[in-house]
């Protein structure tokens, strides 16, 4: 959704590999498991999917500044791009995000915030008020907040369907923290759909890990979405950093 293609800010991002892990899929009583492996992007993840749309959308509008909350891959995509656009970037991370996402992010030139505290959610309310303040451009990958960069996360889906001659596998598993990407990914396949481009659509299946699994309980207590955006996860107990979102 950017008015002028011919300045997209990209660093070559997408056209991952689909990858049929045989052994693995024997291992786990699966006829045919297959990766994709959003790791070949340019800075590791599939945020960049997201950024190039995001940071492309903020040179549009003219900003000088972008800024993001993460503790970790977001941040890393949002420093990149900005970089390649000639942008600053502000990025606030949490105090327990890893050293080295917070070096990847300096690296590509990004001013980064260690805030002292444990939530996403609450460190995420600061930078509101900072873009508001400062006249940053907020790039979240939060659709309420930038539904641009969730069109980016959406081609995930476009190069399923052509990876696998549009046939769609049966169900596909997701890693989720807000669920920007489950959401985007959804949206992609039903887009397909409505054009006849395929036939079926996947099922969907969202996995947190159990120290915050803020996701899966909306969904197991049929919280609206008004409901689940109320409430946080009182305490983030995973390593596993990168979906540890304590709000949806």
């Amino acid at each position: 959704p950017i008015t002028e293609r011919l300045k997209v800010v990209s660093l070559g991002e997408g056209g991952t590999p689909l990858l049929h892990a045989r052994r693995l899929g024997e291992a786990v009583g699966l006829n045919k498991l297959l990766l994709k492996d959003e790791t070949r992007n340019p800075t590791g993840s599939f945020k960049d999917r997201m950024l190039t749309v995001g940071v492309t959308r903020a040179v549009e509008l003219g900003f000088a500044t972008v800024a993001v909350q993460s503790s970790g891959n977001v941040g890393a995509a949002a420093a990149a791009y900005a970089a390649r656009a000639g942008l600053r970037a502000k990025i606030l991370v949490p105090r327990t995000a890893p050293p080295e996402k917070i070096l990847q992010a300096q690296m590509y030139g990004a001013e980064v915030f260690r805030i002292d505290h444990d939530s996403p959610a609450e460190i995420f309310d600061l930078l509101l008020w900072a873009c508001d303040e400062f006249h940053w451009h907020l790039v979240s990958t939060a659709a309420i907040y930038n539904p641009f960069t969730l069109e980016g996360a959406k081609t995930i889906a476009y190069e399923l369907a052509e990876q696998t001659a549009f046939d769609l596998p049966d169900w596909l598993i997701v890693p989720v923290g807000g669920g920007g990407n489950i959401g985007s990914l959804w949206r992609g396949f039903c887009e397909m759909k409505a054009l006849g481009l395929v036939s079926r659509l996947p099922r969907m299946v969202g996995v947190q890990a159990a120290g915050c699994a803020r996701f899966v309980e909306a969904i197991h207590q049929g919280r609206t979405a008004r409901e689940a955006l109320a409430s946080r996860w009182p305490r983030i107990q995973t390593v596993a950093g990168a979906i540890a979102d304590d709000v949806v």
